[in-house]
């Protein structure tokens, strides 16, 4: 009987978080809602499709057809990029129109390319900040 007891005046009272870790649980939950609020402000821009020659290697032509997503960190900059489109596109056909097949292979290739698409991108709608380009589309034939 006492023992029963001590049990239950552990699960009743505040030691409870403290002997089974519910205080971490709470703390692990508040991080995750802060998260899920910062990304309640993320908006996504679809970039219209680019279907480029890449440049040539022993007179071998391959053709890129690709799409990607500009990753906005605030909402209300989504209408100014928009308007920026006919740009960033310049800028992406520029970059990948320089480029060999060799150049895009494998994850590692794909990140480069990522990467300098952030960097082009975000140098043009500056002081907008993107988090990151997405390729939704990348196919070379």
């Amino acid at each position: 009987m006492v023992i029963a007891g001590g049990a239950a005046a552990v699960f009743l009272t505040p030691l409870k978080g403290k002997i089974f870790g519910e205080s971490k649980d709470k703390a692990h939950a508040l991080k995750e809602e802060e998260s899920l609020r910062g990304l309640m402000g993320i908006t996504f821009l679809q970039l219209p499709d680019v279907i480029i020659n890449l440049k040539a290697v022993n007179s071998r032509q391959a053709t890129l057809k690709a799409s990607f997503i500009v990753e906005l960190i605030k909402a209300k900059d989504k209408e100014t990029v928009d308007h920026l489109k006919p740009l960033i596109i310049d800028q992406l056909q520029t970059y990948l129109r320089e480029l060999e097949v060799s150049d895009v292979q494998g994850s590692v290739g794909l990140e480069r390319v990522r990467q300098e698409l952030k960097n082009r991108i975000t140098n043009l709608v500056a002081p907008i900040q993107i988090r990151q380009v997405l390729i939704k589309e990348f196919l070379i034939q």
